[in-house]
């Protein structure tokens, strides 16, 4: 599965956009805040459509919205890309996500009881858990 994200060129934030609007600015109701001062408050929108398309709009921000160094009112924004707001530059990348595995039944913790190691506070040969524990901790424990 393919994901798109803009990850802040030289520093290590990256923002996954989900579907349909993101919003990117200084304030902290953005979708992603940006806590850049060359940041307006609600610097733009990334649209993120079903086609997995990108569309850049800017806010009226006061330090502008570039793709690749070209100032852009509204435009696309394709991987490779550079997004810049204001000072801060990000790059549009396609990054591969695993889907996870299904299980096709559920396992129980432990497997099926061959390795599963018995333990009684009787029993000579194996040590308690708990009291395993302790002596890993060293905590004193009296009966």
């Amino acid at each position: 599965m393919e994901r798109l994200v803009l990850s802040w060129v030289n520093k290590p934030f990256a923002f996954e956009l989900m579907p349909g609007l993101n919003r990117l600015g200084r304030n902290p109701t953005n979708d992603f805040r940006v806590a850049d001062a060359s940041i307006s408050s609600f610097h733009c929108e990334v649209m993120l459509n079903p086609d997995n398309t990108v569309h850049v709009r800017d806010l009226a921000s006061t330090n502008g919205t570039f793709i690749d160094g070209i100032q852009a009112l509204d435009g696309p924004l394709q991987p490779g890309q550079t997004l810049r707001l204001g000072s801060v530059e990000f790059r549009l990348e396609q990054v591969t996500v695993a889907e996870p595995a299904l299980a096709s039944e559920p396992v129980m913790a432990g497997g099926s009881g061959e390795h599963t190691e018995m333990w009684t506070r009787d029993d000579q040969a194996h040590q308690s858990f708990l009291s395993k524990l302790t002596k890993t901790l060293r905590i004193p424990l009296k009966f």
